[in-house]
């Protein structure tokens, strides 16, 4: 059960199932989070940035799917209808050992902190441990206030990255468009929220919403970029496009 403790195997085994979903998540996520550095913020050490981009998210991981382990194993018994990621023999070996599970998560989580932290990467390894009270307060509940701590959570996952070279309010603006807000859109449209509006909502369709979202993101970006053609705008249209393309592409070939 060696998945309970290695980063990232826990997400690929219960969030990522097939490979199609292992490829989308490395276009929609692993790969933006190392453009977002070199293109945003103009980096010179290419290796050192890389290494440190890959500590930033194998730590981000590592204490996300501390939320997911606890909400696929604990929260779910409250519920009338849970989502069963785990099969009874994977369910027993939690039980059994679940404190050895959480102490070698924490302490992965810690070491790549401290590291971090001789990097005066402050701001980011304090976003990236919010991750856990938040997901303590969403597993402790189930109703629409889930819908604004999921924004939070997915922020942090997809947005922190860029802090590593200190706080942009105006790229930390635009990663927020390129991701959270769409998948917020769309969870927001779920029957389970009773949210009608949402659910008829043009960008909250799954099919075809996407790709018109990033359309109109990347004429935004456009403009943005004729008025005032800074390294921020620029990078902010680059990656709208790339966004645009690759759901255009799905629709196109029918893969979602």
């Amino acid at each position: 059960m060696i998945f309970f403790y290695v980063p990232f195997y826990y997400t690929i085994i219960t969030r990522l199932h097939r490979f199609s979903k292992i490829v989308s998540w490395f276009i929609i996520y692993v790969i933006p989070q190392f453009l977002f550095m070199f293109y945003f913020f103009g980096v010179i050490d290419f290796v050192q940035t890389f290494f440190k981009i890959a500590l930033g998210v194998t730590l981000i991981y590592t204490l996300y799917e501390i939320g997911y382990i606890y909400n696929d194993t604990e929260t779910i018994k409250n519920e009338s209808n849970p989502t069963l990621r785990l099969n009874s023999i994977q369910f027993k070996y939690y039980g059994e050992h679940k404190l050895l599970i959480y102490s070698l998560r924490f302490l992965i989580a810690i070491s790549i902190s401290f590291v971090l932290l001789t990097s005066c990467d402050y701001y980011f390894v304090i976003l990236v441990w919010c991750i856990i009270p938040l997901y303590a307060i969403y597993n402790s509940m189930r109703s629409i206030w889930n819908l604004p701590l999921h924004f939070c959570l997915v922020v942090i996952r997809y947005c922190s990255v860029i802090v590593l070279s200190g706080f942009e309010s105006i790229p930390f603006l635009y990663c927020m468009l390129l991701f959270p807000l769409i998948n917020f859109l769309e969870r927001c449209s779920e029957k389970r929220f009773e949210l009608p509006w949402f659910q008829f909502f043009l960008f909250s369709n799954k099919k075809d919403g996407r790709y018109k979202y990033y359309f109109i993101l990347m004429c935004i970006a456009c403009s943005l970029s004729f008025y005032s053609p800074s390294s921020f705008n620029l990078t902010f249209l680059c990656l709208s496009v790339y966004y645009f393309l690759y759901r255009l592409l799905l629709v196109k070939f029918k893969m979602v």
